[in-house]
């Protein structure tokens, strides 16, 4: 089993609140704390739609709840992303700015999928390996100063 820091980039600020957010609300009846900082990969494989049912699942359940919906240029990002097991289809939910949600998904991406010029140094990760996503913030660390 591999364990690695996967990094969301600084800018993408709104994915990076809502990582925070996440990780530290109070529940609701229908927004679930996430403290999760490890989570364990568990991708989508040709004939498994595992992990997009627990993306449906999580929307599903936030909008069926009351939900505040995504507006124009929106997305309604998750955390514990999907790609991920923690999510089991309650993720946290929130509506952010579509541009940023996707870059921080790719991010996500690349880094599990080891593509060039990610700190995974080309190490792919399989389903089952850990990875802490590492968030930076304004009181000094950033995502150079996790590896």
């Amino acid at each position: 089993m591999a364990v690695g820091l996967a990094c969301i980039s600084p800018i993408n600020p709104q994915s990076i609140l809502h990582i925070e957010e996440a990780r530290s609300s109070i529940p609701s009846d229908f927004q679930p704390v996430r403290r999760e900082y490890i989570l364990t990969v568990d991708r989508n494989k040709p004939g498994n739609s595992v992990a997009t049912k627990r993306g449906r699942d999580s929307i599903r359940f936030y909008k069926n709840n009351g939900g505040k919906l995504a507006t124009f240029r929106q997305d309604l990002d998750e955390y514990p992303p999907k790609v991920f097991l923690e999510n089991r289809g309650r993720a946290h939910v929130k509506p952010i700015k579509s541009g940023d949600n996707q870059r921080a998904g790719n991010d996500i991406q690349k880094f599990i999928t080891g593509l060039p010029g990610t700190a995974a140094n080309n190490a792919t990760y399989k389903d089952g390996d850990q990875v802490e996503i590492v968030v930076p913030n304004f009181y000094g660390l950033f995502c150079r100063d996790a590896f």
